[in-house]
């Protein structure tokens, strides 16, 4: 099939009959202009290989970053560039998900920038300087959950910036400051319903920011961008080999900008081990305990009591060192040379040069119990700490306080009525009569 194109200012589409999507058979190329991006390239392992760790290292060592990778019909499809605003990089490939190391390079400012999976292997890439601000990840094992909590975490100021289907459940990360401004997503059974939705959201203004492909349906997110929204965009769903449609782009002045994959159904026997699959129900193999991620990088474990009652461990990274471990007082010297060589040591640290505050972990946790809507618990230096419990947005069951239908202000949003305004203020919600998320506004009879 070839790709579809889009214009802003001239609408053009180019129209070609596709093929019917069977499992392992997809590879999705989204390209756009005006990405900025120099010497982009391209590779891939071919089905049933391993990823090609050697060329991401050759190109790493020329100055290139990954700037999108996925489990394709060609196996393991990885795009790198200069030029993309990365200042770090480092990724990784198993089969288990790495719980703690993302947590560590979390707290050292990097942030997922590409997940991907083959059912057997992730792929998980963090980056440094991607302006993002705060990160969250989600999954559940229906969509109706997963839905809820996007929508929450659209008015939090989140939006989507990568996806990926695991052969079991879709898995979604968010991100705050991602230069995105309103946003929605769509879903198509076949290529055709697909190109047609696309081209409506085109004609209205938006860009394509991602396009995946799980459980037989294209999952698609569309978006506006805070500046540059001026970009060209063309996309490709095709099994053949993409070398003519990317040097075109090329020609072009189009980038690749997002390289999705999927499968057409689940397959037990295929999947990641369940404790090896991301989800917020976490690693305990107790269906009664979940984790919840935490915007700041951290965690929360809850656990359901027979009582009704939820017992909880959080884990944050330190306030006081930010994850360095040491203190933030001395800096880790321990102390200050003072009049006439006399070592004053440090009365913060005491002289051990670690952080008072985490004991040198570069993280504090705190046990807890949520009894009736309040939570008490207690940090690791003892101290007791009290107050209303968030919303446990990470378990199965439903949360009707996450949904942003039923915490909507009357002032912003009237689901009776049908044309909207609006309202000149600066933050973004939800809107449950648009279905995505953008500026505040008000509905009004036409």
């Amino acid at each position: 099939m070839k790709g579809l194109l889009r214009k802003i200012g001239i609408p053009m589409l180019l129209l070609a009959i596709g093929t019917t999507a069977t499992a392992q058979d997809q590879l999705l190329l989204l390209t756009q202009s005006d990405l900025g991006y120099e010497s982009q390239t391209w590779f891939c392992s071919g089905s049933d290989s391993g990823l090609q760790q050697d060329k991401i290292k050759a190109n790493w060592d020329e100055d290139r970053y990954i700037t999108s990778a996925a489990y394709t019909s060609h196996g393991w499809f990885v795009t790198m560039a200069k030029n993309t605003g990365f200042t770090g990089q480092t990724y990784h490939y198993a089969a288990d998900w790495p719980s703690d190391w993302i947590y560590r390079k979390r707290s050292e400012g990097y942030y997922l920038t590409t997940i991907a999976s083959n059912r057997t292997h992730w792929f998980i890439v963090l980056s440094k300087g991607t302006g993002y601000t705060g990160q969250y990840t989600l999954s559940h094992d229906n969509w109706s959950d997963s839905k809820a909590e996007i929508r929450k975490k659209w008015n939090e100021g989140f939006h989507i910036t990568q996806a990926t289907y695991t052969g079991t459940r879709w898995f979604i990360v968010m991100s705050k400051n991602s230069n995105y401004d309103r946003q929605g997503y769509l879903w198509a059974t076949s290529e055709e319903s697909l190109r047609e939705k696309i081209k409506a959201k085109w004609d209205k203004g938006y860009n394509l920011t991602l396009l995946e492909f799980g459980d037989g349906e294209y999952f698609a997110v569309y978006s506006t961008l805070k500046s540059n929204n001026n970009v060209a965009q063309s996309y490709r769903t095709a099994s053949s080999s993409p070398s003519d449609f990317i040097s075109k782009q090329w020609d072009d002045g189009k980038d690749i900008a997002y390289v999705g994959g999927g499968y057409e159904t689940s397959s037990p026997s295929a999947n990641l081990a369940a404790n090896n699959t991301p989800s917020n129900t976490g690693n305990t193999g107790n269906p009664r305990s979940w984790r919840q991620q935490l915007a700041n990088g951290g965690y929360c474990d809850y656990t359901l009591n027979d009582d009704g009652s939820y017992s909880t461990l959080t884990v944050i990274p330190c306030t006081w060192c930010h994850g360095t471990k040491t203190c933030s007082i001395c800096h880790g010297v321990g102390g200050v040379m003072g009049y006439g060589g006399i070592w004053y040591p440090c009365s913060a640290c005491g002289g051990s040069k670690s952080c008072r505050n985490c004991n040198g972990q570069g993280f504090t946790t705190m046990a807890g119990t949520v009894r009736n809507g309040v939570s008490i618990g207690y940090d690791s230096n003892g101290q007791v700490h009290m107050g209303a419990a968030a919303g446990n947005s990470g378990s199965n069951r439903e949360d009707k306080t996450s949904t942003p239908s039923d915490n909507r202000s009357k002032d912003h949003i009237d689901i009776i009525q049908y044309s909207h305004s609006y309202t000149g203020k600066d933050d973004y919600i939800y809107c449950p009569i648009c279905d995505e998320v953008g500026p505040r506004h008000i509905h009004i009879k036409k």
